[in-house]
């Protein structure tokens, strides 16, 4: 993981790993993971919030005989997981808040955003940006490790609703474009092959017509 110009290996030991999960009933669930690490007087913390989630599928309008005005009615959700928040927090020696300073990403600007039971798989980096006022912003960048990243902070296998793969549409463009590519490179070799047949055949064909057409000499 890059930010700023700073990488970060969470299986270093001095990193710090700590995480929470959710409860089994609760309404609104949410889990966070957390990294922290020193670096000179200040004390690190990066911070990433997941949440579950009932979104609509599709709506259809129904205007209700009230003094209200037209309300939506949502007839098919879907359970999905989305990486709602990212927090980096820098904080100095001594523990006053006034020593510290906390970088967000807002609510609801994350690309993350998948099918309850599935897991995030993307072969590219992914960029994550933090703001606080009057600050330069912060980018995280997220790395794929061993050629890819995987997300997945929903136990799904656990409740047996499988392990499926949600590809990233970055990831999933570039494959696209790489595919196509590739069936046009196999396409034009096939035709410069049908091209080069063709004229070898013609050529032999000229040419056994032109000797066939050459006068012979009786002596």
């Amino acid at each position: 993981m890059v930010f700023r110009f700073q990488f970060v290996d969470f299986v270093n030991e001095s990193v710090k790993l700590f995480g929470i999960c959710s409860e089994r009933n609760a309404v609104e669930k949410d889990s966070q993971f957390q990294a922290s690490w020193r670096k000179g007087i200040q004390r690190k913390t990066l911070k990433f919030i997941f949440r579950e989630k009932a979104l609509p599928l599709f709506s259809r309008s129904n205007t209700i005989s009230s003094s209200a005005a037209s309300r939506t009615l949502y007839s098919l959700h879907e359970l999905r997981w989305e990486l709602s928040m990212v927090e980096y927090k820098i904080r100095w020696n001594g523990s006053s808040r006034n020593n510290s300073t906390l970088f967000t990403s807002g609510k609801n600007t994350s690309s993350i955003n998948v099918p309850l039971n599935q897991k995030f798989v993307c072969r590219d980096a992914i960029n994550i940006t933090l703001h606080k006022r009057r600050r330069k912003n912060v980018i995280v960048q997220l790395l794929p490790l061993a050629g890819q990243l995987e997300l997945q902070p929903v136990a799904t296998a656990t409740f047996g609703l499988g392990n499926n793969v949600f590809i990233c549409e970055r990831t999933r463009k570039r494959s696209l474009r790489e595919s196509f590519h590739n069936r046009m490179t196999i396409f034009s070799g096939v035709l410069l092959g049908i091209g080069s047949l063709g004229t070898i055949i013609g050529y032999s064909i000229w040419k056994g017509q032109q000797q066939m057409k050459r006068p012979s000499i009786l002596f």
